[in-house]
């Protein structure tokens, strides 16, 4: 080969090499996330919006490959809908005054990568995921009460309020859904905004949607 020839064939690899680079992905990454989350189902219909954090990290078997296999911690809390605004009028009527509801995950799954590091990309995943819920609501609540003079013996019937909680835990298998927007940073870091879908296998149909902003490494 001449060396004009040569010459040029040097600049074409050197201009290749950092696009190649930029597509490269790293054999571990991780991540770690926080932001918002909406409830739903009807287990969470009793519940506002609340946050959620995650973190994690993601496999890669080949230096090019878009292809990932994902592991994923979550902790999300929801608080209690109150309807303090809300009269009680007859008996069994009930009004929330305090509560909460706290989702733990553990979600493994696979990814799939549009782009890559070092510049804007778009990311899919997928998984298995299993959740533990943990709820606790304080109420007030209307009943019968029946109060009785010691000394004529005479007795009557009111309706009071009578406080009330009432908890529960419970561990069940379900899966997730995530679509993540990543913006490049020096170094090949980036951050990035995710929205997910959470749904646990219930008899309430549980579920949530986090959207978080994060930061990968």
């Amino acid at each position: 080969m001449n060396r004009p020839a040569s010459l040029a064939l040097l600049a074409i690899l050197l201009g290749v090499s950092p696009a190649a680079a930029q597509v490269a992905t790293r054999p571990i990454d991780g991540r770690f996330a926080a932001g918002y989350a909406e409830p739903g189902g009807r287990g969470g219909d009793a519940f506002d919006s609340g946050w959620n954090i995650a973190g994690g990290a993601t496999f890669h078997f080949a230096p090019n490959s878009p292809f990932g296999l994902r592991f994923d911690l979550g902790l999300t809390r929801f608080e209690a809908t109150r309807h303090h605004d809300e009269a009680l009028t007859t008996v069994g009527d009930s009004r929330v005054e305090d509560g909460y509801m706290v989702i733990e995950s553990l979600s493994v799954g696979a990814s799939y990568e549009f782009g890559g590091r070092g510049r804007f990309g778009v990311s899919i995943a997928a998984g298995l995921a299993e959740y533990s819920r943990y709820r606790y609501v304080n109420e007030t609540v209307l009943v019968n009460r029946v109060s009785c003079d010691p000394l004529g013996g005479v007795c009557f019937g009111y309706v009071a309020g009578q406080a009330t909680s009432d908890s529960d835990r419970l561990s069940r298998p379900g899966y997730d859904f995530d679509l993540t927007v990543a913006f490049p940073l020096p170094s090949r870091r980036e951050v990035y905004i995710e929205g997910a879908y959470h749904r646990m296998e219930s008899d309430d149909a549980m579920r949530y949607v986090p959207i978080v902003l994060g930061y990968r490494w």
